[in-house]
């Protein structure tokens, strides 16, 4: 029985991986950052011919700042590109190798080159949508809205953020010190509460 579920289950992986294209660890931070190891993205297209000019679901995992990997989200760029949707899987250098603000900068980024490529990959330029858990959540929300990272806010069609717990920074800060938490933040005075305040989406304006 546990073997006849084994082959249902890898037919089922085969079905799916068949019907969509992965582009892994494509570079987005341009030429003059080579001379270091960054990070990189993945792409799912679908392979049907009759799925062209798509929209773009953009993702950015999530992991407490300082974990997580892109590599762990392929079955979510497989699903979406199976039913038409192109997918960028992006990753970004974590805690604490960054800050929240080298890593906002590098998502803004990965939005920048999918604008830019994703017409390369069956992808509408004009119809990208971005989406992010739990710290990715944060990230994008923080790109969405400040113009600080992303000045051309008309490249972003939508904004999906299916995990909130990232999004009100000053008050999770509060409850949580980050010194417990993690070493993404190893502040507690008064400085640190009014930065916790800008990197919070709901506190810009």
């Amino acid at each position: 029985m546990k073997i006849q579920l084994g082959l249902v289950f890898l037919c089922l992986y085969l079905i799916t991986g068949c019907a969509t294209k992965k582009y892994g660890n494509v570079s987005y931070l341009g030429p003059e950052n080579q001379d270091k190891e960054q990070p990189t993205l993945n792409v799912f297209t679908p392979r049907n011919s009759k799925f062209t000019n798509n929209q773009v679901l953009l993702f950015v995992h999530g992991g407490n700042w300082n974990s997580g990997d892109k590599k762990l989200y392929g079955f979510f760029g497989r699903n979406f590109a199976k039913k038409g949707i192109t997918t960028v899987i992006v990753g970004y250098t974590l805690s604490p190798a960054a800050n929240y603000n080298d890593m906002a900068n590098q998502v803004a980024k990965a939005v920048e080159w999918t604008k830019l490529n994703i017409g390369k990959y069956k992808g509408n330029p004009n119809e990208i949508f971005l989406t992010g858990h739990s710290a990715g959540g944060h990230l994008v929300a923080l790109v969405a809205t400040n113009p600080k990272y992303l000045k051309d806010k008309s490249i972003i069609k939508g904004v999906i953020l299916n995990d909130a717990a990232g999004l009100d920074m000053k008050h999770y800060l509060e409850d949580y010190p980050p010194i417990q938490l993690c070493q993404l933040y190893n502040y507690l005075d008064s400085e640190s509460r009014k930065m916790a305040r800008s990197i919070s989406h709901l506190f810009l304006r």
